[in-house]
């Protein structure tokens, strides 16, 4: 259990300290249609939920609802700030 831990652990720093996997995730977002900037800001929730669960990333099903979810978060924040800026 302690190695399999140690290995888990040193997957999920991998993956947290990868630039590069941040780049490519903004990139598949933007070509998917997302928004790049909704993307840049999706990039690292993704990063770190992918660290938390790195076969998270064979499961494609779920990785998929769970960025539709962040999206959807995203939108949902940025039309209450629009709103909230009209009513000032």
């Amino acid at each position: 259990h302690v190695i399999g831990r140690a290995f888990d652990a040193a997957v999920a720093t991998a993956i947290i300290s990868s630039p590069i996997l941040s780049a490519r995730i903004v990139t598949h977002l933007v070509r998917a249609g997302i928004d790049k900037s909704i993307a840049i800001s999706l990039a690292p929730h993704i990063v770190k939920r992918l660290a938390k669960e790195p076969l998270l990333a064979f499961n494609t099903a779920k990785l998929v609802k769970d960025i539709a979810r962040q999206i959807v978060d995203i939108r949902n924040t940025q039309e209450a700030i629009a709103v909230y800026k009209q009513l000032k």
